[in-house]
């Protein structure tokens, strides 16, 4: 368990790793194709804060951040937290009092580029500058950008972030069977014509509901076929051309698979294009601060059914996630994601053990004050008084679990989370004492004085009761330990 938990910390982050976008590849796909017939049958919304009204128009002023250092390229008060600048220049800005700023002014050629290059792909336009850039031309012409021309060939960072899918990352890959342009970026006239320069699309797969965007206006421009679960089609994507219907596996290509995995949404899909070994997640996997996680709070659907999408994952070979929020992550080989996703499902397993853990911590005490003679023994007496203090604690945790999910809140911050380990561990440690010594006062019982032969003594209870407090004290252990490695990565 420790060592999953700091492969999570240990995962290589490629947010930064951003190759020369002015030697992208400007050749056309000399692979020309027709469409053949095809087999196969929001995070939450977030509102820009705005500035003042201007008293004289009443239009909202953008005003500058006093966050931002002196220079020329600023955030304004229209930032939505969505990090996209942040994971694109990471040397230009960075996140201070709940939204972005430039933290230092370009210093080179490189870091000018990838700073207008996150101004092109703001979703709210929120990122300005002084003056009128005179070379912000260059940094159209660089979309849509290369991820890793050496290990993954073909595939685009698209950007373009459009606000109506809350600021989320469209990708396109380039493929022999026909490009595929993941989710929509916003419209323009300028990226459709560097995309054909690419070979066009051939179809637009949408990873769920909420990420369509400008869909409409790219699959008539492109001519492509949009590709979106029957479950999340709305009156805004009933006409898509392909309604992926069932729990799937569908294919697009020989070496392209469409994973079905709700949670986040009834309908939502993961792209897993297995010749590059890497998954396209929506918003079904993400990473939050240092680790994947899945934010469980804006899903629609109960975190079981997530846990149980993740699970599918286990079995295919992938090293990157390339999620459509927020940062990229590659892992050294598929034992690392493993264990990073098995981490992940036993975290939030922890959630679904509070009422168990309440409920066999419950069922050991009224076992135990049913059994007669239990009172003469101070062992079983600290049975029940510990057992009661671990039912009271897995409830109270269950119900804070519960709220959290109905009101849409993280509760993982460090403060809680300290809270939270403290209490399972130390609830833990007197469980396993008490049914330790119970078990050894009914051996003693049983064994060596003979009292459940000759004395009125219900020692099949006290067993039973015993037993229910191991295993009890075994739920509530599995909790204490993902908390405490939790901790280290929140």
């Amino acid at each position: 368990m420790a060592m999953a938990n700091n492969v999570i910390n240990l995962a290589t982050f490629v947010s930064s790793i951003f190759p020369s976008s002015v030697d992208k590849l400007k050749k056309k796909s000399s692979n020309s194709f027709q469409k053949n017939n095809f087999w196969v049958s929001r995070i939450s919304s977030v509102k820009a804060v705005k500035s003042p009204a201007e008293p004289a128009t009443g239009k909202w002023e953008r005003q500058r951040r006093p966050q931002n250092v002196d220079g020329d390229i600023f955030v304004d008060h229209t930032c939505i937290d969505c990090d996209t600048c942040r994971w694109m220049a990471p040397q230009v800005f960075t996140r201070v009092d709940g939204m972005s700023a430039v933290s230092k002014q370009p210093t080179c050629e490189e870091d000018r580029l990838k700073a207008l290059q996150a101004l092109l792909s703001c979703p709210t336009g929120s990122i300005r500058t002084e003056e009128p850039p005179a070379d912000i031309l260059d940094a159209q012409k660089t979309f849509p950008i290369p991820i890793d021309e050496k290990k993954l060939p073909g595939v685009y960072h698209c950007g373009y972030h459009s606000e109506k899918s809350y600021g989320a990352t469209s990708y396109l890959i380039v493929h022999p069977e026909g490009n595929i342009l993941i989710d929509s970026p916003r419209f323009t006239e300028r990226l459709a014509r560097e995309i054909e320069t690419l070979g066009g699309v051939r179809y637009m797969f949408l990873t769920h509901k909420d990420d369509v965007a400008d869909h409409g206006k790219w699959s008539k421009r492109l001519g492509c076929d949009r590709v979106l679960h029957s479950k999340d089609v709305e009156d805004c994507t009933i006409d898509v051309e392909i309604k992926l219907e069932g729990s799937g596996p569908w294919s697009l290509a020989d070496d392209i698979l469409l994973i079905h995995t709700p949670g986040h949404t009834e309908g939502s899909v993961c792209l897993f294009y297995k010749s590059l070994k890497v998954l396209f997640s929506g918003d079904h996997l993400m990473v939050t601060g240092s680790k994947l996680d899945i934010l469980e709070c804006f899903n629609r659907l109960p975190v079981d059914i997530q846990v149980e999408s993740i699970e599918k994952l286990l079995e295919f070979e992938f090293n990157w996630i390339i999620p459509g929020h927020r940062r990229r992550i590659v892992f050294k080989d598929v034992a690392e994601k493993n264990a990073v996703l098995e981490a992940l499902i036993q975290e939030h397993s922890s959630v679904r053990n509070r009422p168990l853990q309440c409920i066999f911590a419950a069922a050991s005490i009224g076992v135990m004050v049913s059994a007669h003679g239990f009172f003469n023994s101070t062992a079983f007496c600290y049975l029940i008084a510990s057992m009661g203090l671990q039912a009271l604690w897995s409830f109270a945790l269950a119900c804070l679990d519960l709220h959290a999910l109905r009101s849409k809140r993280n509760l993982q911050n460090p403060v809680l989370v300290s809270l939270f380990v403290v209490g399972d561990w130390v609830t833990a440690i007197l469980s396993l004492a008490a049914a330790c010594s119970s078990a050894g006062v009914t051996v003693l019982y049983a064994r060596d004085l003979g009292y459940c032969r000759s004395a009125p003594i219900s020692c099949s209870r006290f067993q039973t009761s015993i037993s229910l407090a191991f295993i009890s004290w075994f739920l509530l252990a599995i909790s204490s330990h993902v908390t405490f490695w939790l901790l280290a990565a929140v």
